[in-house]
């Protein structure tokens, strides 16, 4: 990369709005929890800001992350809200009209909405793991978000079809667990 290329790229960072950037760096944090467990697959990422700027793809609208569990083969989509604070006590995680577009791709894939709230968006002081059926506003309270806090540092793990939090050390125990019951599942 030469001297032209770097004044580039700076450039380029500098003028990209903040929201962005909060935005991918919180989606980024998403991906390492789902990526530490070896328990799932990526199937999608929708394009960033970089991308949409040059040329407006549609797809943009889809929840920003599609997953398929290793064990169950069940994909969920995950749309990542970060927010630095509350705005009039509550917590508005979408625009209207965005809660009924994931509804749509809720028919087809689990959808769950993850929550940062406060701190860094790399490290969020607050996580929280909604299933988007559970979600019939576009602001909500801090104490209903509390019955959907998770750990900062957990991994997901999918059991009867809900996303579950584990930490970080058990989930590779676990799947080779969960692999055997497989296994003896099929040779019974």
């Amino acid at each position: 990369m030469g001297f032209v290329d770097v004044i580039k790229a700076a450039a380029k960072e500098a003028i990209k709005p903040e929201g962005y950037i909060k935005g991918d760096k919180f989606e980024d944090f998403i991906l390492s929890l789902f990526s530490s467990s070896d328990l799932w697959v990526l199937i999608k990422r929708t394009q960033d800001y970089d991308h949409n700027s040059q040329m407006y793809e549609k797809k943009s609208l889809d929840p920003d992350f599609r997953f398929k569990h290793k064990v169950s083969n069940r994909q969920i989509n995950i749309e990542c809200k970060y927010r630095s604070c509350l705005n009039k006590g509550m917590l508005e995680w979408c625009k209207p009209g965005q809660l009924q577009r994931y509804k749509e791709f809720d028919k087809y894939n689990n959808t769950y909405i993850i929550i940062g709230l406060g701190g860094e968006p790399t490290g969020p002081d607050n996580l929280f793991l909604i299933k988007l059926s559970d979600v019939k506003f576009e602001k909500l309270y801090p104490s209903y978000l509390k019955n959907f806090e998770v750990k900062r540092n957990c991994c997901f793990d999918m059991k009867n079809g809900k996303i579950m939090q584990l930490d970080v050390g058990v989930s590779k125990t676990l799947l080779l667990k969960q692999k055997l019951e497989f296994i003896n599942k099929l040779f019974r």
